[in-house]
């Protein structure tokens, strides 16, 4: 803590998240006047953190063992394709989509921010044998990590890791009695006060329910340990988990030359955005003072009362209304000067420059052109790459991490239901399906006799045997990505380079207006078939018709012949017997 002390690391992050979030006047005393905020901070943060996260990522596991015989090699590549889905249904369930958002914004204010992984044993049993547990993460703020080797930017090469949170008193007595404490220790849990190290609100609905709590990893021979305590009593004492990675994805916003901590994007405008409220401020109380008309009257002949009441009567001294009427006057509004305002937006609009989030970056300036308008955001989010990089590289370390626990905390074998055909390498390891609670939530049955429901079981053994690298492909999914896309696809259609079923199929999937132009396609298809069975139908009943009617001709055909040549035996029989008389 002492480090952290140096560096004032608690009150800057706690100073930023306030510049963040609006209380820019905190400390104050204005006199009970509401004072002005422009804000150009929040806009920046929020726009910046909209960028890298809508994007769509992903994550892949590649098998890298490549002295393997060549069909084990086609069993590991389907393998990884599987834990990749696995992977993916890991990343739904957690809601990460919300906790990256959370992680690269915390990351921004603070300079730096953490997702923290851990295993959470399943409760409950089937057949007496407990369920194999899951894995949950939780985004760690940069004032309740604290780092060994506060130089060392590989976090896996830290000599130990402090975590610091704020727990209930009651849920850490049941972790302590959980790992055998005894009774005397577990009672020397209590409340406390201990909130150096919170940032932001810190009261609590219950001043006395919850303590401070201190999880230390560090690793030995290659293994993970780990070690809990509250400010009295060590209610965890030296466990060694199956684990050998520290289990913490860490994003640094900006690097700060050497140390592992970031640089805050907030911080480095926070002076401007001072003195763009001063300047506001100034500017208001300089109408409030002098934009106006303001009267002038003698207290002497008017009523002091009445001259401020609207539509109010003006009561007068001695009866003399002439009087009266030449002692009140106003005093025109002085000119501001312009200079003001003009400081203000050119402070705003550098500001904004600078941190690459000006007005047309942005979308807030009406642009026709998407294809032009695309090109300029892309150029304007070039500085974002180091952070695109970053952020890659915090989701490669999750999905390593993830990969970890699959290998050390099951060790009957990760279970992965899934889909496989008849022909595929990995019907060795399937087993087909007996009940459908065994296929997860979202997963339609197989559909064809070709493709079966299958649980893939994969041991530690075969798991640490696919060696795996891990790449995470970024998609950009932006609005202006959509709406060039939807230009183009507009485009082609009007010129009749594709029909319109193919321009429905291009479309992306969260265009609105897909879901109604799908179903036009489908009813279209669907009389199209039903035209087309139709059609069958009547040229079957032709062909029918012609084959009968073809017969019929040739049976006729046949008795005309039958008849003819009777007639003709006949003839021949009657000119016979003719020649023999």
């Amino acid at each position: 803590m002492d480090f952290q002390n140096k560096m004032n690391l608690v009150w800057e992050t706690t100073q930023n998240y306030r510049f963040y979030e609006g209380d820019h006047w905190n400390g104050l005393d204005s006199g009970g006047e509401k004072m002005p905020i422009v804000e150009i901070i929040k806009p920046i943060i929020d726009y910046k953190t909209t960028i890298l996260t809508t994007n769509q990522l992903e994550a892949l596991y590649i098998p890298q063992n490549y002295t393997a015989p060549p069909t084990e090699q086609d069993v590991m590549r389907e393998v990884c394709k599987k834990l990749s889905q696995e992977f993916r249904r890991y990343w739904e369930h957690n809601d990460m989509d919300t906790a990256l958002y959370d992680l690269v914004m915390d990351a921004q204010i603070s300079g730096d921010a953490y997702v923290y992984l851990y295993f959470e044993p399943s409760k409950e049993k089937k057949n007496g044998v407990a369920k194999p547990g899951k894995i949950c993460s939780e985004i760690i703020a940069n004032t309740s990590i604290m780092f060994g080797d506060e130089n060392q930017r590989d976090i896996q090469k830290q000599p130990y890791i402090l975590l610091i949170f704020r727990r209930n008193v009651d849920d850490v007595k049941r972790r302590a009695k959980a790992y055998g404490l005894s009774k005397a220790k577990i009672d020397q849990i209590v409340p406390d006060e201990l909130k150096d190290q919170m940032t932001g609100n810190t009261d609590e609905v219950d001043q006395e329910s919850k303590c401070l709590c201190v999880m230390k990893m560090w690793k030995e021979d290659g293994k993970l340990h780990v070690s809990e305590s509250t400010k009295n009593v060590v209610y965890r004492d030296d466990e060694e988990i199956p684990s050998r990675l520290y289990p913490i994805a860490p994003f640094v916003w900006e690097r700060r030359q050497g140390q592992c901590r970031g640089v805050s994007e907030v911080h480095k405008y926070i002076a401007n955005q001072i003195w763009v409220n001063r300047i506001e401020a100034y500017r208001l109380i300089s109408a409030k003072i002098a934009a106006f008309p303001r009267i002038v009257y003698s207290s002497n002949l008017i009523n002091k009362e009445d001259i401020a009441t609207v539509g109010a009567a003006l009561e007068v001294e001695d009866n003399d209304i002439a009087k009266a009427m030449e002692s009140v006057g106003y005093i025109n509004p002085a000119p501001m000067s312009q200079d003001a305002k003009l400081v203000l937006e050119e402070v705003m609009e550098y500001t904004k420059d600078a941190a690459g989030a000006a007005d047309i970056a942005t979308g807030r300036e009406k642009f026709d052109n998407y294809s032009a308008l695309l090109a300029i955001q892309q150029a304007a989010q070039a500085p974002l790459s180091r952070q695109t990089q970053r952020l890659r590289s915090t989701i490669e370390a999750i999905a390593r991490i993830v990969f970890e626990y699959w290998c050390s905390y099951y060790p009957q074998g990760i279970q992965i239901p899934t889909k496989i055909t008849l022909d595929s390498p990995l019907i060795g390891m399937a087993t087909p399906m007996q009940t459908i609670e065994q296929r997860p939530e979202g997963m339609p049955p197989a559909m064809t006799p070709q493709e079966i429901d299958v649980v893939i079981t994969v041991s530690e053994k075969d798991l640490r045997k696919l060696d795996v690298d891990i790449r995470v492909d970024i998609t950009p999914t932006t609005p202006i990505n959509k709406l060039t896309e939807q230009q183009k696809a507009d485009n082609l259609l009007v010129a009749q380079q594709i029909t319109f079923d193919e321009y429905v199929s291009i479309l992306n999937d969260e265009e609105p207006m897909k879901p109604k132009l799908q179903k036009i396609v489908d009813e279209r298809k669907k009389q199209q078939d039903q035209m087309a069975m139709m059609q069958g139908v009547i040229d079957q009943q032709s062909q029918e018709l012609q084959a009968a009617e073809a017969a019929n001709a040739q049976k006729d055909a046949d008795l005309l012949a039958a008849t003819q040549n009777a007639y003709m035996d006949a003839a021949i029989d009657m000119a016979a017997a003719q020649e023999g008389e």
